[in-house]
């Protein structure tokens, strides 16, 4: 799934700060090969470059999963959530997908899923303003200690 935004390196590397975070993953870039190929009659691995490197140190790789990133692109479903194949590039992914992330993700796509219902708008249209303060009376992390949004 690639939605309207994709969680990459730059949001591990703290270049990013989006404005609609849900969530926040710290696990460290821990790439394993993705691959096996022959190379001058041996086998050769490709991939496996990082191994639990923390991207951004000031904060011990802490970073924010915006809510479009679990959203898939309107024209393309408009009322499905994907907390787990979240629009990552496969450096993300390798944080992303440890089970507390999912946890927190999965909450709160059962949050955003409840208000579009009971607004009867899609979830693409569920406002982030309202979708904010009820994951902090969840106490959901969304914000990086010191650190503003954009």
């Amino acid at each position: 799934m690639i939605s309207d935004y994709v969680v990459t390196q730059g949001d591990m590397e703290g270049r990013t700060n989006p404005a609609d975070s849900v969530g926040l993953a710290s696990y460290g870039v821990d790439e394993w090969p993705y691959a096996t190929v022959a190379l001058d009659g041996k086998v050769a691995l490709m991939g496996g470059y990082y191994s639990m490197l923390y991207l951004e140190q000031e904060h011990r790789g802490i970073y924010r999963i915006p809510y479009r990133s679990i959203v898939p692109k309107k024209d393309q479903c408009s009322n499905l959530l994907v907390p787990v194949c979240v629009s990552a590039s496969h450096i993300a992914m390798t944080s992303i997908r440890m089970e507390p992330v999912w946890m927190i993700l999965g909450e709160l796509a059962g949050v955003a899923a409840s208000m579009a219902v009971k607004s009867g708008s899609s979830v693409q249209d569920v406002p982030y303003a309202e979708l904010y303060p009820k994951l902090r009376a969840l106490a959901q992390k969304v914000e990086i200690p010191n650190k503003k949004r954009d």
